[in-house]
């Protein structure tokens, strides 16, 4: 796989745990699990209920590590090693801890959610984090609520308070709707709806959307 391009200014220790991990050295894996943990377990105890966090954390991290040759690979190198991390750690908790609420709500797993192609990757909002992003990456990240979660989430991970992104989600009758309210109201189609496949789907994209 291609390797994005060198910082002069890259920290040795950031490059030889990538490299390790793309020559898939001995040692490599545990190496990146120590950095990913920690980012994991402030992100899961943001995110989901005490009860779930540890399963959570030990499920992202599972993901993570089996995509981990692809997720280096994709490493921008312009950017820190451990803001590409919590860029990373914070889309993949969003993604797990969403299955875990329709698993709860309607007891059928679901797909885990292809490329979102909308919006920037992991190593773009890691250069908009790390103030070298593109112009283009930077306008869209400024204006969308979704990308400023994410790099909200991220900032959590790497040891920040997090802040909530300014702006409502879409509103309904003047009440902004939260992602609870499309949960109760995607359970109540599976309900009445004859179709339960259909059913998930739509309350797929409705937790999707929601996010």
């Amino acid at each position: 796989m291609a390797v994005a391009p060198r910082n002069p200014k890259l920290d040795p220790a950031d490059e030889a745990l990538a490299d390790g991990i793309l020559a898939d050295e001995q040692g490599a894996q545990d190496a990146l699990t120590q950095r990913l943990r920690p980012m994991l377990e402030r992100l899961c105890a943001r995110l989901a209920d005490p009860d779930d966090a540890d399963d959570l954390v030990a499920l992202v991290l599972y993901q993570i590590l089996q995509a981990e040759e692809r997720l280096m690979s994709a490493w921008d190198r312009r950017s820190p090693l451990d803001v590409y991390l919590a860029v990373a750690s914070a889309r993949s908790c969003v993604e797990e801890h969403r299955r875990f609420q329709i698993i709860r709500a309607v007891g059928v797993d679901t797909p885990r959610p292809e490329a979102d192609t909308d919006h920037p990757c992991e190593a773009d909002l890691a250069r908009w984090l790390s103030s070298c992003a593109d112009p283009a990456v930077a306008a869209h990240a400024e204006r969308c609520r979704r990308c400023a979660r994410r790099v909200a989430l991220a900032r959590c991970a790497l040891g920040e308070e997090y802040t909530e992104p300014s702006g409502r989600r879409r509103t309904k009758g003047g009440k902004a709707m939260s992602l609870l309210d499309d949960l109760a109201r995607g359970v109540k189609s599976v309900a009445d709806s004859a179709s339960s496949e259909m059913s998930l789907y739509t309350l797929r994209g409705q937790l999707r959307e929601s996010e």
